[in-house]
């Protein structure tokens, strides 16, 4: 056997029997004999080749070539399916993606390439194993064959697939798109509330200036009222700040460098209409050290908004308290170097668009490489890392100087520079709806809706439903028809990210029925749901939630 047959193969010791306490039966000749009978049942034939401690079938089914290799004591046969495809060396990131998509949903079979220097080729090999028993090895062995076609033509539609999507793109990375998809999918997800405990808000917050408490309570809280007094605490040293604008200036997180490792930083912020001193209210600030790494030193900052009572007359004061709890850092790197650095980049950005090697360029350089003004491309680049990377309190200060400016421009926008616009308004809307600022939210989501855009949509829903706005079931029903099965090509099916998206609007639509009390309806729903991958853990969730509330609910006196 070639030294190649024997890379993919490799050695592999005896497996035991399904009780573990003994070894099956793994005598060479009489497998040998086995895989025989099992191939002439199939209508085919094999060329055996001898080795010290194994050997190699050569043998055709159906169009196909396949080897079958077998080890001294070792029950299964290794089955190979080669060269099924063959592509350019200059499509090594696509084939590495469709290979690990495929062998992250596979079962038995693995699909593996290997490198052709000699042809600067990519050659694709379809691997598996059988067990090789007396009683069912013409069924197993059957089997396996056909799902390796199978994995042929699945791998080559997807590949194919892919490939059409990259030529029309300008990065051929796609596990870096696809990275940054599901990086965004997977912060969709987490806006998608059920019905058991929820925990805290997860906003992060480095800032790339000084922390300013005004920008901080603005952003968080929503609060726009004049501070009156700051009383801050470090230990038992105590800062009182009675300046309204020194208090908006005021850097938090200067002072949170002086805590040690255990200590806490405590605020009290007044907050009082100059012209209404009766209708103060306080924000409580409490801010822990969490530890630092190379990059920044971690702070949990809480802040509880809590209005003091007021005549009910004051109709501009908000009622009950609000709460917000969320990660801040303490950025070490120089602002200097961080703000050169990306100058670097949007300018061999714009050079390299001007030059069409568009396809050389980074995610963050196509965002920003048609943009001529260097303050918004700023904006532009840093609200996505900040959005990337959960800093959703801190995103939306460059994210809505970006969006003012461009607004402006809008109608003189080529197609690509509004995508861009979009992107912007989408991030902005995102980041609102994670500070629960759903009004806010809702009016850039709205914008994007049409779009028709998934990743859009989800959001959008999202909002409507964790707001418990009364448009959320409307809007629901009408995607689930405009998403129906039936709308689709049989043969083709519904595609992937429109069954997810589905997926996605039947779980909202039961949590909608729940939110109104319709457990009937919530239950049928959720029944069908415990069969579908999914659905099952949001299934069994909100069964329990509803079992727990009907028991909860107090029963009529007699």
């Amino acid at each position: 056997m070639s030294n190649f047959w024997k890379n993919i193969f490799g050695q592999q010791d005896y497996i035991p029997d399904a009780n573990g306490t003994e070894e099956l039966s793994v005598d060479r000749q009489s497998r040998k004999q086995l895989v025989d009978m099992a191939l002439h049942a199939l209508n085919s034939s094999a060329k055996w080749e001898e080795e010290e401690k194994s050997i190699l079938a050569n043998f055709d089914y159906q169009n196909g070539h396949f080897q079958l290799h077998l080890d001294d004591n070792n029950p299964y046969a290794r089955v190979l399916f080669p060269f099924v495809y063959t592509t350019e060396m200059d499509n090594l990131q696509l084939v590495r993606h469709v290979c690990n998509e495929s062998n992250a949903n596979g079962d038995n079979e693995k699909v593996i390439y290997t490198i052709n220097g000699a042809n600067n080729e990519i050659d694709i090999h379809v691997l598996s194993s059988v067990l090789i028993l007396p009683n069912n090895v013409v069924q197993v062995l059957s089997r396996t064959l056909g799902r390796m076609f199978g994995w042929q033509s699945a791998f080559v539609r997807k590949f194919e697939r892919l490939r059409q999507r990259s030529e029309g793109d300008k990065a051929r990375d796609p596990e870096r798109l696809d990275g940054e998809w599901s990086r965004e999918m997977s912060l969709l997800k987490e806006m998608e509330l059920s019905h058991q405990p929820v925990g805290e808000l997860r906003t992060a917050m480095p800032p790339r200036e000084p922390l300013r408490l005004g920008e901080l309570l603005r952003t968080v809280l929503g609060v726009e009222k004049p501070f009156s007094r700051l009383t801050l605490w470090i230990g038992s040293e105590q800062v009182v700040v009675d300046d309204s604008d020194s208090i908006v200036r005021f850097d938090l997180m200067a002072k949170a460098r002086e805590l040690g490792r255990n200590e806490y930083l405590a605020a009290v912020v007044q907050l009082s209409p100059l012209e209404h001193e009766e209708c103060r209210e306080d924000v409580a600030i409490t801010l822990k050290a969490e530890g630092e790494d190379e990059q920044a030193a971690y702070y949990r900052m809480t802040c509880n908004k809590i209005p003091n009572e007021t005549p009910a007359s004051v109709g501009y004061m908000e009622t009950g308290p609000v709460v917000r709890s969320f990660v801040v850092a303490f950025d070490k790197t120089d602002g200097k170097q961080r703000n050169d650095e990306f100058r670097y980049m949007w300018k061999e950005a714009v050079e390299m668009h001007k030059k069409g090697e568009d396809e050389q360029m980074t995610p963050e350089q196509r965002l920003v490489c048609e943009i001529m003004d260097e303050n918004v491309a700023g904006f532009i680049y840093r609200g996505k890392r900040l959005f990337l990377q959960k800093r959703f309190a801190e995103a939306i200060v460059p994210l809505e100087h970006a969006f003012r400016t461009m607004q402006r421009d809008f109608d003189s926008f080529k197609s690509s520079m509004k995508d861009v616009f979009f992107e912007v308004t989408y991030h902005l809307g995102f980041c609102h709806c994670e500070l629960r600022h759903f009004a806010q939210a809702a009016y850039y989501l709205e914008m994007l809706m049409p779009l028709h855009r998934i990743n859009y949509t989800i959001e959008y829903v999202n909002c409507l439903c964790n707001s418990g706005d009364m448009r959320a079931e409307n809007v629901v029903d009408e995607l689930l028809i405009h998403t129906d099965p039936d709308r689709y090509d049989e043969e083709e099916g519904v595609p992937q990210q429109i069954q997810g998206f589905r997926n996605f609007l039947r779980r909202r639509k039961v949590y909608i029925y729940i939110e109104k009390g319709k457990f009937e309806a919530a239950r049928s729903n959720l029944r069908e749901m415990l069969n579908e991958p999914e659905n099952a853990d949001f299934a069994i969730q909100e069964l329990a939630y509803i079992a727990q509330q009907e028991r909860d609910k107090p029963h009529p006196q007699p």
